[in-house]
């Protein structure tokens, strides 16, 4: 919406009315819900928050929602390995410990370099 609310119907049974809700009562009841660290509503991602691979055509989040592409360069998948700094961090890990190989070789970058990709993350997801 213009005015950067976000309009929510909620069941009869919950409420008798719609409710408008803003971008932050949005991002703490889903915080409350899920368990998720952020939501970013309005922006989309698609770089890997694990590896930092940022080369795929297609969004991992859109308007905060994991769109469930699974990286081709670490193997995470987003909304199930990306969504707290925890399961980046042991994801992160996990794939430092196996010599931060491809999952999908054949789609490497010739040029790609694993530090310049960790280095280009956004500083939550970078410094963890």
């Amino acid at each position: 919406m213009p005015d950067g609310t976000v309009s929510v119907r909620l069941p009869w049974r919950f409420r008798g009315r719609p409710r408008r809700w803003t971008d932050s009562e949005v991002e703490r009841l889903c915080r409350r819900l899920n368990g998720i660290d952020t939501v970013v509503i309005g922006t989309r991602e698609t770089f890997c928050r694990v590896c930092g691979y940022d080369d795929h055509p297609d969004e991992r989040f859109s308007d905060g929602v994991p769109q469930y592409l699974i990286c081709p360069c670490c193997g995470s998948e987003s909304g199930i390995d990306d969504v707290t700094h925890d399961l980046v961090r042991r994801s992160r890990e996990t794939w430092v410990d196996r010599g931060r190989t491809w999952q999908a070789p054949e789609e490497r970058p010739a040029d790609w370099d694993p530090g310049v990709a960790l280095a280009a993350l956004p500083a939550r997801w970078r410094d963890l």
